[in-house]
């Protein structure tokens, strides 16, 4: 029996995360989609937030899916569309959103709403929801001497309390974010221990030998969208430990408006703000990678890179990887040694954290993204 299987499609980076699942569901399904919110080409303008309008990665994806048979229902334009098309659900068997971040940000997504509307004419019909990022509960924000100031709510706390609201199952990446849904969802037959399914494409890159660079990840911005570059003391240490052992450095940005560290370029020193396959396979040719707590940095892992977590209150989100040993401050680029020597006396730690803590460490997450998704449609 072939499925109806509704995606609802909020943002490039979300979909790349499960696309190669979808793909996978389509050779066995019929896979329809809805492009809300970031990926509605006419709602919002790409050239506002990148650098061009050449790097519109929406366009390769709707392309994809399309190759693929799957077929668009329709797009963005203005609330009024939602009960246009999600009025008549009867013929789905189970409806996914890319992401979850539900009631986040005053619920501009429309997720609450897309969920009410669905519910009203197909109670039965299950709607997934997909944590889309490295995520804490609470964000502690210290000044400068240390003492606490804030705590900031996140995404995670806001996906946790969207349950029964925006969504009734939901897929997650790891121990921590499962142990903060078990926390508030209060039932373990409603969440998926699943990874992520666009890092299964690295296992190919899994046994490469020719290291040529060294990686330095840079998040840009911090949760509250302030500037706050890696000072230019830790920069400088990066640079000279490169030099000495004989790499290319490469300084990797968030693909934004601007590349801030552009002025330091030259035959040594690559700055750019690679993504997808280009960034896959700097990553497999990284000897050593130094990265705020971004997603990108899970991928060096994976690949059981020597990897170096440079972490501030206020540039990332440490999510599960709060146990790693290696996390230093901008402050202490001379604990990058020790940090090096550890991981040459201890050759397995890093495979062994990530067997311990993420989900998807064989990567084999579209496997259980497909399961588990057939697995909700016949139950």
């Amino acid at each position: 029996m072939i499925n109806n299987l509704l995606f609802i499609f909020n943002n490039s980076k979300s979909i790349q995360n499960i696309i190669d699942a979808v793909i996978e569901l389509s050779k066995y399904n019929k896979i329809f989609y809805y492009l809300n919110h970031q990926m509605s080409l006419d709602a919002f303008s790409w050239d506002k937030l990148f650098i061009n309008q050449e790097s519109d990665t929406r366009i390769k994806i709707i392309e994809k899916l399309n190759n693929n048979k799957c077929v668009c229902i329709g797009s963005m334009d203005n609330g009024s569309s939602y009960q246009r098309i999600f009025n008549d659900t009867i013929k789905y068997n189970l409806v996914i959103i890319d992401d979850s971040n539900g009631l986040e940000k005053g619920n501009k997504h429309g997720y609450k709403l897309i969920y009410n509307i669905i519910k009203k004419n197909n109670p039965k019909l299950k709607i997934i929801g997909n944590i889309e990022g490295n995520k804490d509960f609470n964000i502690k924000i210290y000044n400068k001497k240390n003492k606490l100031i804030n705590i900031e709510n996140t995404q995670l706390e806001s996906i946790c309390n969207s349950y029964k609201i925006c969504y009734d199952h939901i897929f997650c990446w790891d121990k921590y974010q499962y142990k903060y849904l078990q926390k508030y969802i209060k039932d373990d037959s409603k969440i998926s221990k699943i990874g992520v399914p666009y890092f299964d494409k690295l296992k190919k890159y899994k046994d490469e030998k020719d290291k040529k660079y060294i990686i330095l990840f840079v998040s840009v911005f911090s949760i509250t969208k302030k500037w706050k570059p890696i000072n230019n003391n830790f920069i400088e240490y990066i640079i000279n430990f490169s030099k000495k052992k004989n790499y290319k450095l490469l300084i990797k940005e968030k693909p934004k408006k601007y590349l801030h560290y552009k002025y330091l370029k030259n035959e040594n020193i690559i700055v750019n703000q690679c993504e997808g396959d280009e960034l896959d396979i700097y990553i497999s040719k990284a000897k050593y990678i130094f990265s705020s707590p971004s997603t990108v940095c899970i991928r060096g892992l994976l690949l059981n890179i020597s990897t170096i977590i440079i972490y501030e209150s206020y540039n990332g989100q440490l999510g599960f990887l709060e146990n790693y040993k290696l996390i230093i401050k901008k402050n202490e680029p001379q604990n990058i040694i020790d940090s090096i020597n550890f991981l040459e006396k201890n050759p397995n730690y890093i495979q062994d954290f990530m067997k311990e803590y993420y989900y998807g460490y064989n990567f084999n997450s579209i496997d259980i993204f497909v399961k588990e998704c057939n697995k909700l449609i016949n139950n």
